[in-house]
């Protein structure tokens, strides 16, 4: 169970670097070691509606969200079916490099949410990063949905 806002001190935020998400805690996961703390939850995303996400990982981290961005751990998976819509990748994979010695550690994939199915689905502002560990074990990625809530207002 997360502890409540209370618990932390003003201003504490979760803010992790492309590479500190990859290296550290992906690396960690894969691994099996666990966190003295959830800061990243594990959730089957896709089972879940955008807006449901935030309180999803509210519920689950120890740190909570300040509405603008959540991370989980999710099994890989190539459906990206919502119950009312679909994620589709938006650009070629951006490689995270280690910042110490340039080495590839992972890939990182944006995606942005369609409400609706593929016919008549409406693109959404709603924006998601995948990051994969360059490994061939590796199983898990991070997800970090960005949500700005004007993209569940009418269409243009």
């Amino acid at each position: 169970m997360a502890e409540s806002m209370e618990a932390w001190p003003v201003g504490l935020r979760f803010k992790p670097t492309e590479d500190e998400l990859v290296g550290h805690h992906l690396t960690k996961k894969l691994r099996g070691e666990m966190e003295t703390i959830c800061v990243i939850p594990e959730l089957h995303i896709y089972n879940w509606e955008p807006p449901e996400l935030f309180a999803r990982y509210n519920e689950l981290s120890s740190i909570p969200s300040d509405g603008s961005e959540c991370f989980f751990f999710c099994p890989r998976g190539r459906k990206r079916k919502t119950p009312c819509g679909f994620w589709k990748e938006t650009s070629t994979k951006r490689v995270i490099k280690a910042p110490d010695s340039a080495e590839e550690m992972g890939l990182r994939r944006s995606l942005v949410y369609h409400k609706g199915r593929q016919r008549n689905a409406r693109r959404t502002n709603l924006g998601m990063h995948i990051y994969n560990l360059n490994s061939n074990v590796s199983d898990s990625e991070i997800l970090d949905p960005v949500l700005d809530f004007s993209s569940f207002a009418s269409p243009n």
